[in-house]
């Protein structure tokens, strides 16, 4: 997955969390607790959305939190666990 298709995979399940159900609007580095898109109750939401992109758990201890405050951080996560993957 490209960073691009990355983005909109993001960005619809961020709409998904809008009570509203409008459509969010957020660049790779801004911060997603900060916009008010993602709360300590739905990061675990977050998280397993992330681990169905990739297709195993994620082991979160392995990353710094501060990657999990952007797309562009989750971005790299979801890179790196590709890479550890194809070399298991």
């Amino acid at each position: 997955m490209d960073r691009d298709q990355f983005h909109r995979t993001m960005t619809d399940f961020l709409t998904g969390l809008d009570e509203d159900g409008d459509a969010v609007e957020v660049g790779p580095d801004d911060n997603l607790f900060d916009e008010g898109l993602v709360t300590s109750f739905s990061v675990v939401g977050m998280i397993t959305h992330l681990e169905g992109l990739v297709g195993h758990p994620i082991d979160v201890s392995r990353y710094g939190v501060e990657r999990f405050y952007t797309i562009g951080g989750l971005y790299e996560v979801v890179l790196a666990e590709e890479a550890l993957r194809a070399g298991a």
